[in-house]
C-alpha cells in the first residue's frame, strides 16, 4: 500500500481509537453514577411516586440513550473499519495489475 493511504489509515485508526475512548469516558463518568442513583433509589432510599417516576424516566430515557451513543459508535467505527480494509484491497489489486502490466510490456 502506498505510503499516502498507510498515512491517511494511519489517522482513520488513531480517531477511531480517540473516539470509543471518549465513549468509554462517557460510559464511566455518566452511566456508573447513574446506575448507581438508580440503585440508591430502588434500595430505599428514596420512596414513593415521584422516585419510581424518577427511576423509570432514567431506566427508559437516560440509560438508554447512552447505551444507544455507544451502539451508534461502534456500527460507525465497524463500518470504517470495513472501508478502509476494502480501499486497501483495491489499492493491493491495482498496485498488482500495474506491476502485471510493467512486466507484460517490458520489451518498450
Amino acid at each position: 500500500m502506498g505510503s499516502f493511504l498507510s498515512m491517511v489509515f494511519g489517522g482513520v485508526s488513531q480517531i477511531l481509537s480517540e473516539l470509543t475512548s471518549v465513549f468509554n469516558r462517557i460510559g464511566e463518568e455518566a452511566l456508573a453514577p447513574v446506575n448507581k442513583i438508580i440503585s440508591s433509589v430502588t434500595d430505599g432510599m428514596w420512596k414513593g411516586d415521584g422516585a419510581d417516576a424518577f427511576v423509570n424516566e432514567l431506566k427508559t430515557l437516560f440509560v438508554p440513550g447512552i447505551t444507544g451513543v455507544g451502539t451508534h459508535v461502534t456500527n460507525f467505527s465497524a463500518h470504517i473499519s470495513s472501508s478502509v480494509d476494502k480501499i486497501a484491497q483495491g489499492d493491493a489489486a491495482i498496485t498488482s495489475t500495474i506491476g502485471k502490466l510493467e512486466e507484460a510490456f517490458s520489451f518498450f
